[in-house]
């Protein structure tokens, strides 16, 4: 049985990208995290939040932003899996000034999305 739902969640989670659990922010609401998870277990891989650079003008304003995932030399062929959290400066993405107060953030990338609502 331990096998069969190891071999689900690598067909679930699949090579091709990480799967987006959650997202929140830290106590201090400095930093956006995101829990993923993804196969893989041999090489490191690296994560970024890209924003698309543009904002629907409602209110409250709603963004979106792709999490890029780069794995370290090439494919990572092992089947693990893998559950990380990638941590995100509000600040060095430009989303802790005053127009972003209460905005809707989606995080998405190909398998999935999680929205959150900012500070």
């Amino acid at each position: 049985m331990k096998y069969f739902a190891l071999f689900f969640l690598f067909i679930v989670f699949g090579a091709e990208a990480a799967h987006i659990l959650s997202a929140r922010l830290d106590s201090d609401q400095k930093n956006l995290l995101i829990d993923v998870a993804y196969s893989g277990g041999c090489k490191k891989h690296i994560f970024k939040l890209k924003m698309d650079g543009m904002c629907l003008e409602t209110y409250p304003v709603q963004c979106a932003a792709e999490l890029k995932e780069e794995i370290e030399d090439g494919e990572d062929y092992c089947q693990g899996i893998i559950r990380h959290q990638a941590v995100f400066s509000l600040r060095k993405h430009k989303l802790h000034d005053e127009y972003y107060r209460g905005a809707k953030l989606t995080i998405y990338n190909r398998k999935s999305s999680f929205s959150l609502k900012l500070p």
